[in-house]
């Protein structure tokens, strides 16, 4: 059974995932959004665990439209600050970007589920596609890219990122401020400089099944490796 709902902007779905109980929330684009549907889960849904999903643009020349990228660390590109970026204790600095992580076992354990099974889905050409699993950098920001000129080159140069989206920077930094475990998982759908926005509206249906089927047959695994990691099995 599923109960659907909306607070504030929105829209809130529970249930279960193979007995698993889980609260999806459709956030919305953007930082401000990701951080107001993070603060919902975690102060009014008491979730355990966050898991963020999505699509993403790719800034690493080897991703291909589809394949995966589980986000090792993030960073809000667009909240650069070139001179606070050399301070040691980047907290003291309000607004002053820095890297958020995922929880070390949370991720430890999503790869090991998702390397464990092989994932292919038929895209929009009907070409039977394999996804190919990636961990690192994402960058996030409110802005849509279309070309790498419109990231700080520092940014580029430090982090060497997989990828680009305009939600997981926030989610994670909301996470690290509650103490709450946090992973996410991003497909690629398109490829930045190279991909048109015609593509990626014609990618976007085939990767978010693709993405719901990925998780769908990666859960319980994930789960029942991080629980067995923090003793809880």
């Amino acid at each position: 059974e599923v109960s659907c709902y909306n607070w504030r902007q929105c829209q809130v779905s529970s249930g279960k995932i193979h007995d698993i109980p889980v609260i999806l929330i459709l956030s919305g684009v953007g930082k401000v959004y990701a951080a107001l549907a993070t603060y919902y889960l975690i102060e009014k849904e008491n979730v355990d665990v966050i898991l963020v999903t999505g699509l993403a643009g790719a800034i690493f020349s080897q991703l291909q439209i589809g394949d995966i990228v589980l986000a090792e660390q993030t960073i809000a590109h667009d909240s650069w600050i070139p001179l606070y970026s050399r301070i040691q204790n980047s907290d003291s600095v309000p607004g002053a970007a820095r890297p958020y992580y995922a929880d070390p076992l949370l991720l430890q354990s999503f790869a090991k589920a998702l390397q464990s099974n092989t994932f292919v889905y038929v895209d929009r050409f009907n070409n039977l596609t394999e996804s190919k699993i990636n961990i690192g950098m994402v960058l996030t920001g409110d802005k849509t890219i279309s070309s790498l000129d419109q990231i700080t080159s520092e940014i580029l140069e430090l982090y060497q990122a997989k990828c680009v989206d305009m939600e997981t920077g926030a989610v994670y930094q909301a996470a690290a401020i509650f103490h709450i475990p946090c992973v996410a998982i991003r497909c690629i759908s398109d490829q930045i400089g190279k991909s048109s926005p015609l593509d990626i509206l014609r990618n976007m249906r085939v990767l978010c099944h693709h993405l719901a089927d990925i998780i769908d047959k990666s859960l319980s695994v994930m789960l029942q490796e991080y629980l067995s990691l923090i003793g809880r099995n």
